[in-house]
Order: C-alpha cells, then sequence, then structure tokens
C-alpha cells in the first residue's frame, strides 16, 4: 500500500499528515520548519528530508505523492 503526504510548512515548523489509499489518516508528525525564506534552502531541505526519510522507515511502505503548502509562498 501507498502513503500519500499533506505538509503544512510553516514559518517555525512544519506539520505532516499522512494517509493511506483509503484516505484514512494513520499519522500526524510535527517537524522542522522547510520554509526557505526563514531559515534558508540547505537548513530548508535538510530538515524536510529528515522528515519524510522518518515517515518511510516508520511505514516502510512507498509515498506515492508529497502535496506541501509553505507559508509565505
Amino acid at each position: 500500500m501507498s502513503l500519500i503526504i499533506g505538509v503544512d510548512g510553516g514559518g517555525t515548523k512544519s506539520t505532516y499528515k499522512v494517509f493511506d489509499m483509503d484516505n484514512s489518516q494513520i499519522y500526524e508528525f510535527v517537524g522542522t520548519s522547510i520554509n526557505f525564506y526563514s531559515i534558508g534552502n540547505e537548513r530548508a531541505t535538510n530538515g524536510f528530508s529528515k522528515s519524510i526519510n522518518e515517515i518511510k522507515e516508520k511505514f516502510g511502505k512507498n509515498i506515492l505523492s508529497i502535496f506541501i503548502g509553505n507559508a509565505a509562498l
């Protein structure tokens, strides 16, 4: 089964909501900001990668898609 992830990328933190293919929310994770205007490209990219890797490790499933809303963009 594949996962769909929705990300609310805020200026101080980002919230990741993970759904299975039945549109049931199965996990919510809060990570660091991914707003590159606030923290720069490198920190934003590293924070996003770390969060996605943690989700992948937790479920061991393919990610079908990721939808991102990012503050101030």
